[in-house]
């Protein structure tokens, strides 16, 4: 009986110093197949983009703006029997041909409709578009009027007025290729940012600011003036800062 339990104590301690032995080993093996698993989720991800998942990148960076060119239409809309453009036509189109004396390349575009009710009307106004381009610091030498052909003769087609221009445009919004964010994902999902960018582009003033820096100014001639007048008189040449204390509080009933 003895012998049986020592024989028995014998086998559990060697099956403790087995293990004991093989724990270290036992723990990298784990250890080795949770990182193996876990890199070939990753490259089955990456496989589905081409070999790398674009939502590590920040969302500027996937959807990142470019300058390209693009066409600038204005359409004017003159009614059958219309004697000239309306007052908000007018100055649409003044602020449309400083855009282009500014930023346009190529010729100045007006399309005009041939065919529609309102083709004999929107001929008529040529003249009044070559004066409004001439005032605007537009070249009349360089409107180019092409004629388009309308198919319905009851229908009232607008004056296209065209030129083209670099503008920041980045990729098409609203691609969802993998619908939402992949599960135990810690980024973003692919279309985050698109509409931002987009806008940003949209807002620039001239899209070149983004590939160059943009030449000084002119100084205030007339601020100038006055700063080395106080400066000759002895006097501070700061702008005098507003007095909270004498600001005042409506008050609402």
């Amino acid at each position: 009986m003895s012998k049986f339990l020592s024989s028995t104590g014998g086998a559990n301690g060697q099956r403790e110093a087995n293990s004991t032995r093989r724990g270290p080993y036992f723990a990298s093996r784990v250890v080795f197949a949770s990182a193996t698993c876990l890199a070939l989720a990753a490259c089955n991800t990456a496989s589905h983009y081409g070999g790398f998942d674009p939502r590590a990148l920040n969302y500027d960076q996937r959807h990142a703006l470019s300058l390209q060119q693009q066409e600038h239409t204005l359409p004017l809309l003159i009614g059958e029997g219309a004697r000239g453009l309306t007052p908000g036509d007018r100055t649409a189109l003044d602020g449309f041909v400083r855009s282009y004396s500014s930023q346009g390349s190529g010729s100045l575009e007006v399309r005009v409709p041939s065919g529609s009710a309102n083709a004999a009307a929107a001929t008529h106004a040529l003249a009044e578009i070559h004066d409004i381009v001439a005032g605007a610091g537009g070249h009349p030498s360089r409107i180019a009027v092409h004629h388009y052909q309308v198919q319905s003769g009851h229908a009232h087609a607008p004056v296209y007025v065209a030129y083209n221009r670099l503008e920041a445009v980045t990729s098409e919004c609203g691609r969802w290729p993998d619908g939402v964010n992949q599960p135990g994902s810690q980024s973003d999902y692919f279309n985050f940012g698109c509409a931002t960018q987009s806008n940003f582009g949209a807002m620039l003033d001239d899209p070149r600011d983004l590939i160059r820096p943009r030449g000084v100014g002119r100084p205030d001639a007339g601020r100038r003036a006055e700063v080395l007048a106080r400066y000759r008189r002895g006097e501070p040449t700061g702008s005098e800062p507003n007095d909270p204390e004498g600001a005042s509080v409506a008050d609402v009933n």
